[in-house]
């Protein structure tokens, strides 16, 4: 039987892999070994030769993406096998490509931000024509200012590059500061096994220091790409003098240079349609449509949410089983989860299900779709034998639609506005933004402060997700410590503040809270009973009686 078996890319690796990309490879930068080795640590890059084909691996943002077999064996037949053996597979190549070799179960979607530039070496080593001139305009004014040498790049000149690169990085927003770490990481990198790696570069000296400097090498026997390119942008027309400095000394057997995306950024999109594009490697992914696949893309589509909050949420709660959906031919048009929960009521627990992700394609909206599945739904859950439905309405004139279901605003919080105190109590308060709290302790703090009946109840390792949760959400968990020890803790991030402890910190918690955020004010949940309309319930068994309103208790759901 066959089995693909795929291996991290060492630099040990380098001529079996050049092998396959240097005379079969697309001249997709992905496949150039330079990046292969450089990214290895960033993008957990993998290989594997299967059927004397070069299979790529990377992990990006939690989900493997495979490029398209290369080598002489490589056609529609090999595909299918691999599609089999990879049955959840997401794969990268050209739209063009993927349509060829992907059936009607695949979603394709084209990723302009990740299109690769691809340049005539002779274009950009002349900037010959009108369509070049205000390059050369440029690069005179920089000639006619600046006394500069063009100079080989080598492994003894890494500490210098790297300087630069950490100016750069100054220079560059700071919000993207991961990514620039990671870059900076692969850089260093290239820069240490320069020649291991067969590398080309070069760099521009202004007064004995390096103000510039490129990084490159081959894809395929006739495209070159170029990996890395730095600058001090406070010299006018430096970048100019780069790329065709290093343009006019990569070897002549490269027709073409790869410069990579754009990465959806305004500027540096503008930089390189200015250096008039040959063409462009389309870049695509195709992945084969499940429920789940269908729901994640729903839900950014709807929601917006970020990449890894999306697969961080559907790791830990999704299940088949309770996830309904309405298609329109293969398309997904809505979709909800009915998440299993219990309810204590009087002393008594009953099977809940919580309605969560509930949404609609815009087409689709305003076309009953939601109404039809959420009666679907109810339905369904009736012949599970659960007892009472309930979910939390985003948005106030939702109260009426699900009203129109038997839901009613029976689910209730503690939640009230409330002025950042002047001062703090005597108690030290410590934000927490990195996932190094026990859980254990914090579900034992939980425990002894959650009301426990006439309430949603929450399993162990539901409130380990949310912990989790917080930290994927890029909140922040504050803890008061005495004796050594955590006796109190609250859930923050920019809209909420909820605690877990009883009132003699709450002053101390808020007062915390609002110099994190810079605020005046807090919205502040508590464990304690309120008449804060939080949800809506829908019973199912008409044997239950609700006479008082159900806690909440959802953990900042």
């Amino acid at each position: 039987m066959d089995t693909i078996e795929f291996m991290p890319v060492t630099l040990q690796d380098r001529q079996k892999i050049e092998q396959y990309t240097l005379q079969f490879a697309p001249q997709d930068c992905e496949f150039s070994f330079g990046n292969l080795f450089c990214w290895q640590q960033v993008q957990n890059t993998h290989f594997a030769i299967f059927h004397d084909c070069l299979l790529l691996r990377f992990t990006i943002k939690g989900k493997n993406i495979y490029t398209f077999p290369i080598g002489k064996n490589s056609n529609a037949s090999l595909f299918k096998t691999i599609q089999n053996l990879l049955p959840d597979a997401i794969f990268q190549a050209e739209e063009s490509v993927l349509k060829q070799y992907c059936d009607e179960k695949f979603h394709i979607t084209p990723h302009r931000d990740f299109f690769d530039y691809i340049y005539l070496r002779e274009n950009l080593a002349t900037l010959k024509g009108s369509k070049y001139q205000q390059k050369r305009n440029h690069i005179n004014k920089f000639k006619s200012q600046y006394q500069y040498e063009y100079i080989p790049l080598n492994s003894t000149l890494t500490e210098k590059c790297i300087a630069l690169e950490k100016e750069w990085r100054l220079q560059h927003n700071q919000d993207e500061q991961t990514s620039y770490n990671a870059e900076e990481d692969a850089i260093s990198r290239a820069l240490s096994h320069f020649n291991e790696l067969q590398l080309i570069g070069g760099a521009i000296v202004i007064n004995n220091t390096i103000e510039a400097f490129t990084i490159g090498c081959p894809i395929n026997d006739n495209t070159f790409n170029v990996m890395f390119e730095k600058a001090n942008s406070s010299f006018d027309g430096i970048y100019s003098i780069i790329n065709q400095e290093f343009a006019q000394r990569i070897p002549e057997k490269y027709i073409y240079i790869n410069r990579e995306e754009d990465l959806g950024k305004e500027g540096l999109r503008k930089s390189k349609l200015s250096y008039k594009p040959y063409t462009f490697i389309e870049k695509s992914t195709a992945y084969k449509a499940t429920k789940r696949t269908d729901s994640e893309q729903l839900w950014k589509h709807c929601f917006g949410d970020s990449d890894e909050f999306i697969q961080f949420y559907f790791n830990t709660k999704y299940q088949e089983e309770n996830t309904f959906a309405k298609y329109d031919n293969k398309n997904i048009i809505s979709v909800l989860q009915a998440i299993p929960y219990t309810i204590s009521i009087n002393g008594n627990t009953y099977s809940a299900a919580y309605i969560s992700g509930a949404c609609t394609h815009p087409e689709y909206r305003n076309k009953h779709c939601m109404s039809e599945l959420l009666t679907e739904t109810i339905s369904e859950l009736k012949k599970r034998n659960i007892a009472i439905v309930f979910l939390i309405p985003q948005e106030q004139w939702l109260y009426d639609f699900y009203a129109k279901f038997g839901f009613k605003p029976l689910l209730t919080n503690h939640i009230e506005e409330v002025n950042k105190p002047n001062k703090s109590q005597d108690f030290s308060v410590i934000s927490n933004k990195q996932n190094n709290l026990s859980r254990e302790h914090l579900y034992s703090i939980y425990k002894k402060i959650s009301i426990k009946d006439n309430c949603i109840n929450h399993t162990e390792q539901d409130f380990y997700d949310c912990i989790d949760e917080v930290y994927v959400s890029h909140g922040t968990i504050l803890s008061i410590t005495e004796n050594q020890q955590i006796v109190a803790f609250a859930i923050a991030n920019e809209q909420k503040l909820e605690i877990f402890a009883d009132e003699t910190y709450n002053e101390s918690f808020i007062y915390a809270y609002c110099n994190l955020y810079d605020k005046q004010t807090a919205t502040v949940l508590t464990q304690k009973r309120g008449n804060t309309s939080h949800g809506m319930i829908c019973i199912l068994n008409t044997e239950i009686q609700i006479k008082t309103p159900i806690f909440a208790n959802l953990l900042m759901e």
